[in-house]
């Protein structure tokens, strides 16, 4: 494997691009009930944990953020929707919060 390969994933405008893949993934499994794209979408959640788990702030939290998907996962198999849509919700939380941050410091 070269060795460019995993920073220019880690980088930061691939992390935006697989939290984004991430989310329509798994929004799509949840809606259509199919466990195995919310299983996708957690691969792809990967890469921001990664970076997430790299600043002190969520230092440790960033890791636990694929096991909510993976419960995610699990309610659809169990076809409850609202539970699956409340395990998705602290990614989406972070990341929409992480989003406002860095449109605040680029603004002020």
């Amino acid at each position: 494997m070269p060795d460019y390969l995993i920073p220019t994933i880690l980088s930061l405008p691939f992390v935006v691009i697989f939290l984004v893949i991430s989310g329509v993934i798994s929004g799509i499994g949840i809606t259509n009930n199919k466990a195995w794209l919310v299983f996708i979408g957690t691969i792809f959640i990967i890469p921001f944990c990664f970076y997430l788990n790299g600043t002190r702030m969520f230092y440790g939290f960033g890791l636990l953020l694929p096991i909510f998907h993976v419960a995610s996962a699990w309610a659809v198999i169990e076809e409850s929707d609202l539970w699956a849509w409340l395990f998705l919700a602290p990614t989406t939380f972070i990341a929409m919060w992480l989003l406002v941050i860095s449109l605040i410091t680029d603004f002020v």
